[in-house]
């Protein structure tokens, strides 16, 4: 895999923030505006990253995340939770995740996935819920709640930030 780095810390940081943006517009035109900004130190790597299809492959992850009203409170969408756990899962698959696993102790699905850290690396814990908020139109949708709708710079739709984006978000640092 490729990793993103900088010569220092610091810079490292600077790059991951990559989705801080201020900027509006597409993620390909906020993309070429980090890419603008990079250190002269920023890695060949981080750029070809940033030039890559990994913003479109998430922006289309999160879509399909978004389209599922996996909202766990309502028993009438217990199987969009199980259908939402399985996508979550199916993604950790696909980045190459060797133990992916749905845990049904009691409850709604918890998606377990163990990608071992390198022996005397450090281990890290990824967390983020897949469930959402019911989205009752008194809530004031000026778009469908189920369908990522892209609006001055942002995304909308339940679960666009709490939490299947920082879901997407987790999947795109396994990507690089």
């Amino acid at each position: 895999g490729r990793t993103v780095t900088g010569d220092t810390p610091e810079e490292t940081a600077k790059l991951m923030r990559i989705s801080e943006s201020p900027h509006s517009g597409s993620t390909k035109t906020r993309m070429v505006d980090v890419l603008a900004r990079l250190p002269k130190t920023a890695t060949s790597d981080t750029r070809d990253l940033l030039r890559s299809d990994l913003p479109t492959e998430l922006d289309a992850d999160l879509r399909r995340l978004i389209a599922i009203p996996s909202v766990s409170s309502l028993p009438e969408h217990d199987d969009d939770v199980i259908t939402a756990a399985e996508l979550v899962a199916d993604l950790l698959r696909a980045e190459g995740c060797p133990d992916v696993r749905l845990l049904t102790a009691g409850g709604k699905p918890d998606v377990y996935g163990h990608y071992p850290a390198p022996e005397g690396a450090p281990t890290v814990l990824l967390y983020a819920h897949y469930d959402v908020q019911p989205a009752p139109p008194e809530q004031g949708w000026t778009s469908d709640p189920w369908s990522a709708t892209h609006k001055d710079g942002r995304i909308y739709g339940r679960g666009a930030a709490d939490d299947k984006g920082g879901l997407v978000a987790h999947l795109g640092t396994m990507r690089v």
